[in-house]
């Protein structure tokens, strides 16, 4: 089994964390909100699944490139576990918004047709949101493309030349079967996060003092500010990811116990914080909190850590099914 290594873990969990605060306005994004979460809602959807595709390439780099299994083996592996729980998810929200329709944005209806178009089309599916497990399992498909290009800098440089003209050319929008368009479009963070693995000295980053990484932080948070001006999004996921490893390489540095309640179930929260959500979005439009600050703090708070709970107790049930359709690994 491969080691977990500090870092990475917070840095995954400081991507879960933007992920949830993305979620968790209490009004519709057409709405006006608070300041504070109008703010926090762009920051977030600046770079926060960049970020979590990034990561996602870097532990795949660690796990299934450089110690690699059988492809066959692979394939499988991450059928069952990102599959299963696709499935499963996706039949839970067809009943949640079939029954709550009238306090959803999405509303949904429960149908054969409905599921097989769901399948299909994950992005326009009554857990949109489920768009990432598609996109994830298109860059986990291309292990062996991956594999050849990351053999040497000069085949990884053209390699990302490619994936980053495919990105600003932006693929047809209308390509969502299987999210093909997302993953052509996303597949440049995935790529990243794996060259940083095989060609990044992350020791040597951890070795900068601390007064330099705060110096090149607060450079980079004037440059997405820029960026953010004058809406460049690719630059400004990019300088997002840059800030957040400088960030998640102080917090090991100096609290590397930081996120330690949710970040070994990441993905269990993307699967299962958005339910919550909803609920807790529901009982504020029934008047249920005294201020709407309330009600997004506990949005927020509840996104995260109720479906660790869930999780835990899942873990403690130790029933494989349920294991297997909350994404948990053995």
């Amino acid at each position: 089994m491969t080691r977990k290594i500090n870092w990475i873990l917070i840095l995954q969990a400081w991507a879960m964390l933007w992920v949830v605060v993305g979620h968790a306005p209490l009004l519709s994004v057409d709405m006006i909100q608070p300041g504070y979460v109008e703010i926090l809602y762009r920051i977030a959807y600046s770079f926060h699944m960049p970020l979590f595709i990034f990561v996602s390439g870097y532990l795949f780099y660690m796990t299934r490139i450089s110690k690699p299994m059988p492809y066959a083996e692979m394939v499988l592996d991450k059928l069952k576990r990102l599959g299963i729980p696709f499935l499963f998810f996706t039949l839970v929200a067809m009943v949640v918004k079939t029954l709550f329709a009238s306090d959803m944005a999405r509303p949904s209806t429960i149908s054969v047709n409905e599921f097989i178009r769901s399948v299909m089309y994950p992005g326009q599916g009554p857990l949109g949101e489920l768009w990432f497990v598609a996109t994830i399992f298109w860059m986990f498909l291309l292990r062996p493309v991956w594999a050849w290009t990351l053999k040497n800098g000069y085949s990884s440089v053209c390699t990302l030349i490619v994936l980053l003209l495919i990105r600003l050319i932006t693929p047809p929008r209308g390509i969502e079967l299987l999210c093909i368009s997302t993953a052509m479009r996303y597949a440049v963070f995935f790529y990243v996060g794996m060259c940083f693995r095989r060609f990044v000295n992350v020791q040597s980053l951890m070795s900068l003092k601390s007064g330099y990484m705060l110096c090149g932080i607060v450079i980079l948070v004037g440059v997405e500010l820029v960026l953010w001006h004058y809406s460049l999004a690719l630059l400004l996921a990019f300088t997002g990811i840059t800030i957040s490893i400088a960030v998640a390489l102080l917090f090991d540095r100096y609290i590397p116990k930081i996120f330690s309640l949710f970040r070994n179930y990441t993905y269990q929260i993307y699967l299962m914080g958005i339910f919550i959500q909803i609920l807790v979005k529901m009982l504020y439009k029934r008047d249920i909190f005294p201020s709407y600050f309330w009600g997004y703090a506990l949005c927020i708070l509840c996104g995260l850590y109720i479906p660790v709970l869930i999780a835990y107790i899942a873990r403690k049930l130790d029933i494989e099914f349920i294991k297997l359709c909350l994404g948990l690994s053995k």
